[in-house]
C-alpha cells in the first residue's frame, strides 16, 4: 500500500514539473462590472490553470474557491451601469442610440481605472507573461494592454462577431448575414438587406463614434512616445478573436482562421452540485417540476415597475410549479409560497436539472446558449441589446415564446407561460437544437484552449494575419478597381461611340493517380471507421481494406497531353487547359457509363462523394441515389468550388491561384487578381456549358433537377489545402480545409530496394525527383534531360527519380529510378534532403509535413502559385521550366543541398503544418459523418450561394438608396429653384414700383 501511495505521488510531482516545464504566464484583463461576461472567460483560465499554465485574473469579479495556478487581483469597479439597468427595469427608454453615449462612458471609466490600478502597474512592471487575454465590451483601447505586458494579445467577447470583425479583418458579409439587431433572418428579402445594410452603417458610424471618444483614453495609457503602436495599429495587432457563439445560434457565417467561436465556453459538460437547499427545492418539485427566473447580471428584479412585478407574482400564484427566481435582495415582498429566492445562483446547474420545465429570461447570449444546451424552453422578455434578436430566433425555431416588457400583464404572461409547459413541442424543438449544438469535433473549452496555446507556442501566429484588415473599405470591396475598370469600360465605350456507418459511394473519376490518392486515403479512413464505402475511380488500391469494396473503371490516356506540356510548354495555356477539361470529362462519361458502375445505380447510399477536377456534371449522382453529396477537391478553392456553397473569393485579399505573389497586394496586383478572376469566371461558365450535355445524356430532365439546382446543394466541400500552405482567408462551415489527408501519421515500411537505396546514403544524403502522376519525366525533352542526368552525376548524394519507363538512359550510378514510388513514405526518411517536384499541391503537403526543401519546376496551372508561395517561405527555390538547362539546374540543387538554411525553415514550416488541434483525416471524417447524421446539414446553407453577384455586392442596394438620395436632392433642387424665382419676382416688381 506504502508503494502504491509513492509511486501515484510520485507520477503526480513528474506531472508537475512537466506540467510547468510546458506552461505559459497569461494575464487576462477584464474590466467589466457585468458578472454574467466574466464567466466564459472565466471558464477558459481555470482550464488554463488546471493544464499547468500561470494565470492572473484581473477583474472586479474574484473566484471564491480559485485552483491551483490561478490568482485573482482584484481591482473594484463602480456599477455604473446600475441607473441605466434600473431605468430599464422601472420601462424607460430602451432606444439604444440614447442609451449608446451613456454605455459607452460607463464601460471606458470603469477599463480606464482597471488599466491604471497600482496592482496592474505593478504586474506589468515587475512580471513577464507569454500571453494578454482582454475582455472585450465597448472598452477597445484597453487592447493595448498587450504591448504593455510586452506579448500578444488574445481578445474574448461574449457575444457575436458584430462589431468586431474589423479587428482580424474578417468579412462582415452585409449582403447575407443579418446584424444581431435585424434578428436572424435566414435568407433576407431585398427590403431586409436594405435595413441591413442601413443597420451596418450605422453601426459603423457609432463604431467610429466609440473610437473617437476612446483616442484620448488610448494615447494617454499608450503614448507613441515611448513606442507604443497606435490606436488603429493595436487593434489590427490582436492575434486572435474568441466569440461566445455558435454556428447553430445564427445564420452561418465565415470566419477567419483567428476568429474562432467558442459558444457555450461557459457550460459546464458535468454539471457542479446543487447547493444542497437548492438541491432539495428542484428534488422536491415532482412531476409538475420548476420555472427558473433569471434577468442576468445586470438587470435587478427588485428594481422592475411595481406594476410589471405584480402581473409576474400573480401569474406565479396561479401555478402548480416551483419557481426559482434570481432576486437581488434578502426577501421578497408578498413572495408566493412556491418561491425560491437567491441574489447568485447557479445558472448552469439549475438548468441542467431534470425537473426544470421552464426558463423565463432576458434573452442574453449566455442565458439561451445555456437554455439550448440543457434543453430547456423558454419565454422571453427582451429589454435591450441582442437580446431581442437572440428571442426573435428562439421564437423562429419554436422552442419559446417572447413577451414584450412593455406590453407584460398577467394574462399575456401566463397564456405563453402555460403554452410553453402544455406544449410539448416547444422541449422536442430545443432538444433537437441542443443536439445541434452539441454536435461539433472538440468541446468549446477544448477549442478555446487549443488556440490561446496555439498563439503563444507560434509567438502571437503572425502567420494568420489576413491582410483585408490592412485594406480601407474601398479597397476591399474592390470599389477601386470597380471604378477603374468602370473608367476604362467608359473611355473603351466611348473610342466605340466615337468609331461605333453510412454506405458511401464515393466516385473518383480522374485520370491523375494524385488527385484519386486523396480520395481513396479518406475512404479507407471511413472503412476504418466502421463504414461500409465504395470506390469508383480508375486506379486500384496496392492493399485491401475490410468495408472497402473498388470499382475500377477506364481513364482517358494523359500520355500525348504529358508530352505536349513537356515538350511544347502548353501546360499554362488556355488551349492546354480546356484540353485538359475535355480528357476529364470523358474520364468522368467513362465511369459513368461502366457496366460495373452500371449496376451500383440500383443500390441505396445514405452519402455520395464526388471526387472532383472540373467534371461537376457528377454531382447529379445526389438526386440520384437521393443523398447528400460531399464534394472532395484535391488542391485549393477555385471559382468552381467557391460556387458550390456560396464561398466568398475574396478577389480583393487573397490572390488568385494563377497570379501568386506575395500576401499583401498593390493595387495593380489587385487589378490583375480582379481581372483573373474575371477570366476564371469566363473559364467556368464555359466549362459548366459544356458540360450541360454530359449532364442531360445521363440525368435527363423529366428525371432529375436542373444542373444548376444540382451544383448549389452539394452539402460539403473538402478542400485538400491548409492555412499555412496560403493566404489567410475566409470559410464557411461547410467549407473546410483538411490539408495533407493523404499524409499517414506513421509511414508505411518501403520496399525493400528502396529502403536500402536510401538507408545507404552517407552524410550527404538523397535528392527525390518526381514530376507527379500526370506528368511522366519519360517525355522530357532530350536536351533538358541531359542537363538534368549531368548535373546528378556531379553530385555527391544519391538520387531518387520516378521514372515511368524501363529505365533512364545512360544514367549516373548514383540514381536509382522506378515506374511508381510510394512518395509520402519516400519523403518521410530522414536521409531525403531535397525533393525536386513540379509544384503540385499534394506534393507540397507531403513535403512540408516531413520537413523536406523543394526545388520546384512548375509546369502548369496553379503549380506555380505553389511553388511562388514555398519560395516566400523560404523552404525551397523555384527555376522555371523553360530556363531550365545545366547551368541554371546545377546551380540551383547544389545551393539547395549546401545550404542550411532550408531545411531549417522547412523544419519550423513543418511544424506550423501539423499544429492542428485534430488530424486532417479525424477532421474530414467528422464532416462527412456530420453530413450523413444531419442528412445533408441543411442549416449550414449559406444564404450568399443562392444570391446572384448584383445582391452579393450590395449593388442593387446600393443603387436603391443612391436612387432615393438622387430623388431627395433632385425634388430639393426644385424646391430651392421654385423659391428662388418666387423671391426674385417680387423683387423685380417692387423695384418697378
Amino acid at each position: 500500500m506504502m508503494g502504491l501511495t509513492f509511486g501515484v505521488g510520485l507520477a503526480a510531482t513528474l506531472l508537475m514539473v512537466i506540467g510547468h516545464a510546458d506552461s505559459a504566464k497569461i494575464v487576462c484583463v477584464f474590466p467589466t462590472a457585468s458578472k454574467s461576461h466574466v464567466l466564459g472567460v472565466q471558464a477558459l483560465l481555470k482550464e488554463l490553470a488546471h493544464r499547468g499554465h500561470e494565470v492572473t485574473m484581473v477583474s472586479a469579479f474574484p473566484l471564491k474557491k480559485p485552483p491551483n495556478n490561478y490568482r485573482d487581483v482584484y481591482v473594484p469597479i463602480e456599477d455604473a451601469f446600475s441607473s441605466i439597468m434600473t431605468d430599464f427595469m422601472q420601462g424607460g427608454s430602451r432606444n439604444m442610440l440614447e442609451l449608446f453615449p451613456k454605455i459607452i462612458s460607463a464601460a471606458q471609466v470603469s477599463s480606464n481605472v482597471t488599466i491604471n490600478a497600482p496592482e496592474v502597474l505593478r504586474l506589468a512592471r515587475d512580471e513577464q507573461f507569454d500571453l494578454a487575454i482582454v475582455g472585450y465590451f465597448m472598452n477597445g483601447f484597453v487592447i493595448g494592454v498587450g504591448q504593455l505586458f510586452r506579448c500578444p494579445t488574445v481578445m474574448y467577447f461574449s457575444a457575436g462577431a458584430s462589431g468586431l470583425t474589423n479587428v482580424v479583418g474578417n468579412p462582415a458579409e452585409v449582403a447575407a448575414v443579418p446584424h444581431m439587431m435585424l434578428g436572424h433572418k435566414n435568407p433576407m428579402t431585398f427590403f431586409d438587406r436594405v435595413a441591413n445594410t442601413l443597420i451596418n452603417g450605422v453601426e459603423k458610424i457609432m463604431l467610429q463614434y466609440v473610437r473617437y471618444t476612446e483616442l484620448p483614453y488610448y494615447e494617454s495609457n499608450f503614448p507613441a512616445e515611448k513606442g507604443y503602436l497606435n490606436y488603429d495599429e493595436a487593434m489590427r495587432n490582436v492575434s486572435l478573436v474568441l466569440l461566445n457563439t455558435h454556428f447553430t445560434q445564427t445564420v452561418p457565417r465565415p470566419y477567419l482562421a483567428n476568429m474562432v467561436e467558442v459558444g457555450g465556453i461557459q457550460i459546464n459538460v458535468k454539471p457542479e452540485p446543487l447547493p444542497g437547499d437548492l438541491q432539495q427545492f428542484l428534488d422536491g418539485a415532482g412531476h409538475d417540476g420548476a420555472i427558473f427566473i433569471s434577468f442576468g447580471s445586470n438587470l435587478r428584479s427588485s428594481n422592475m415597475r411595481q406594476d410589471k412585478l405584480e402581473a409576474i407574482l400573480s401569474m406565479i400564484r396561479g401555478l402548480k410549479q416551483r419557481v426559482i427566481w434570481k432576486w437581488d435582495q434578502d426577501e421578497m415582498p408578498n413572495r408566493p409560497s412556491n418561491v425560491f429566492i437567491g441574489k447568485w445562483l447557479p445558472q448552469d446547474s439549475i438548468l441542467a436539472h431534470p425537473n426544470l420545465k421552464l426558463f423565463i429570461t432576458h434573452g442574453g447570449l449566455g442565458s439561451t446558449t445555456e437554455a439550448m444546451y440543457h434543453g430547456v424552453p423558454i419565454v422571453g422578455i427582451p429589454m435591450f441589446g441582442d437580446q431581442e434578436g437572440n428571442i426573435k430566433q428562439i421564437v423562429k425555431e419554436e422552442w419559446g415564446l417572447s413577451v414584450s416588457f412593455d406590453e407584460l400583464t398577467e394574462e399575456i404572461l401566463t397564456g405563453a407561460v402555460k403554452e410553453v409547459l402544455r406544449n410539448a413541442r416547444y422541449r422536442e424543438n430545443v432538444e433537437r437544437r441542443a443536439v445541434l449544438f452539441k454536435d461539433r469535433p472538440k468541446g468549446a473549452l477544448e477549442t478555446a484552449v487549443y488556440w490561446v496555446e496555439y498563439v503563444i507556442r507560434h509567438h502571437g501566429a503572425p502567420h494568420l494575419h489576413y491582410q483585408g484588415a490592412d485594406l480601407n473599405l474601398l479597397q476591399l470591396a474592390l470599389l477601386d478597381v470597380y471604378a477603374f475598370i468602370g473608367a476604362i469600360l467608359f473611355a473603351v465605350y466611348k473610342l466605340v461611340v466615337f468609331l461605333e456507418a453510412y454506405r458511401i459511394l464515393c466516385i473518383y473519376p480522374s485520370s491523375g493517380r494524385s488527385h484519386v490518392i486523396v480520395g481513396q486515403a479518406l475512404m479507407k479512413g471511413l472503412a476504418e471507421r466502421g463504414h461500409d464505402v465504395t470506390m469508383v475511380s480508375p486506379f486500384k488500391l496496392s492493399k485491401p481494406v475490410p468495408n472497402y469494396r473498388e470499382i475500377v473503371v477506364q481513364k482517358e490516356d494523359l500520355g500525348q497531353m504529358s508530352r505536349e506540356f513537356l515538350q511544347k510548354s502548353s501546360g499554362n495555356s488556355i488551349s492546354g487547359m480546356f484540353k485538359l477539361f475535355q480528357s476529364q470529362f470523358r474520364t468522368a462519361e467513362m465511369a459513368l457509363e461502366d457496366p460495373q458502375f452500371q449496376a451500383l445505380k440500383t443500390e441505396h447510399f445514405d452519402l455520395v462523394i464526388v471526387g472532383f477536377f472540373v467534371a461537376d456534371f457528377v454531382l447529379g449522382l445526389g438526386p440520384h441515389f437521393n443523398a447528400p453529396t460531399v464534394l472532395m477537391y484535391s488542391a485549393g478553392m477555385t471559382k468552381m468550388t467557391a460556387d458550390l456553397v456560396g464561398n466568398p473569393r475574396s478577389l480583393s485579399t487573397v490572390p488568385h491561384i494563377m497570379v501568386g505573389g506575395p500576401g499583401t497586394m498593390s493595387f495593380l496586383g489587385r487589378v490583375k487578381n480582379f481581372l483573373f478572376g474575371c477570366v476564371e469566371n469566363v473559364m467556368t461558365a464555359m466549362s459548366v456549358y459544356a458540360q450541360q450535355s454530359y449532364y442531360d445524356r445521363h440525368f435527363p430532365a423529366d428525371r432529375y433537377p436542373p444542373f444548376e439546382a444540382v451544383r448549389r446543394n452539394v452539402s460539403l466541400v473538402l478542400l485538400n489545402t491548409h492555412f499555412s500552405q496560403a493566404y489567410a482567408r475566409p470559410y464557411l462551415p461547410n467549407m473546410v480545409e483538411v490539408g495533407g489527408l493523404q499524409i499517414k501519421a506513421k509511414p508505411d515500411p518501403l520496399p525493400e530496394d528502396i529502403r536500402e537505396w536510401l538507408d545507404g546514403a552517407d552524410e550527404h544524403g538523397v535528392v527525390y525527383f518526381c514530376l507527379g502522376s500526370n506528368l511522366k519525366s519519360a517525355d522530357l525533352p532530350q536536351h533538358k534531360l541531359d542537363a538534368i542526368l549531368k548535373t546528378f552525376g556531379q553530385l555527391k548524394q544519391r538520387v531518387l527519380w520516378k521514372w515511368e519507363s524501363d529505365s533512364i538512359p545512360n544514367a549516373p550510378s548514383n540514381v536509382l529510378s522506378k515506374s511508381w514510388l510510394p512518395q509520402d513514405d519516400v519523403l518521410a526518411h530522414r536521409n531525403v534532403k531535397l525533393f525536386i517536384s513540379h509544384g503540385g499541391l499534394g506534393g507540397l503537403a507531403e513535403a512540408k509535413y516531413h520537413g523536406v526543401p523543394v526545388l520546384g519546376i512548375p509546369i502548369f496551372a496553379e503549380q506555380f502559385q505553389n511553388v511562388q508561395a514555398v519560395e516566400e517561405e523560404g523552404i525551397g527555390m523555384r527555376l522555371d521550366y523553360e530556363e531550365l538547362n545545366e547551368q541554371t539546374f546545377s546551380r540551383a540543387v547544389n545551393i539547395m543541398v549546401r545550404e542550411h538554411r532550408f531545411a531549417e525553415r522547412a523544419k519550423a514550416i513543418s511544424n506550423l503544418y501539423r499544429d492542428r488541434p485534430q488530424s486532417a483525416m479525424d477532421l474530414a471524417c467528422f464532416w462527412v459523418e456530420y453530413i450523413a447524421r444531419h442528412k445533408g446539414a441543411p442549416h449550414l446553407h449559406y444564404p450568399g450561394a443562392d444570391m446572384n453577384f448584383l445582391q452579393l455586392e450590395s449593388l442593387d442596394v446600393i443603387a436603391f438608396l443612391l436612387a432615393i438620395v438622387y430623388g431627395v436632392a433632385k425634388v430639393l433642387g426644385l424646391i430651392v429653384r421654385f423659391v428662388f424665382r418666387k423671391v426674385f419676382k417680387t423683387s423685380r416688381k417692387t423695384k418697378v414700383q
